[in-house]
């Protein structure tokens, strides 16, 4: 996957087969993105509250706004 909207769908879906988070690191080797580049589209999709991110861990989770679409 190598476009934006790949790597953020990829995300998306990475993220819905695992309900209970993801960390960063996990994510970003799985979806084959540079950290950094996928801390970048976390943030956006925390912006736009598709994904949240838990306080204790730091794991990244789906919102409820997928479903309530």
């Amino acid at each position: 996957m190598n476009g934006v909207l790949e790597r953020t769908l990829g995300i998306l879906e990475l993220l819905a087969r695992h309900g209970d988070g993801l960390e960063l690191a996990t994510i970003a080797d799985q979806i084959g993105m540079p950290r950094s580049a996928a801390h970048r589209l976390l943030g956006d999709l925390i912006r736009c509250e598709y994904v949240r991110q838990t306080r204790d861990k730091g794991d990244y989770l789906l919102t409820t706004k997928l479903v309530s679409m």
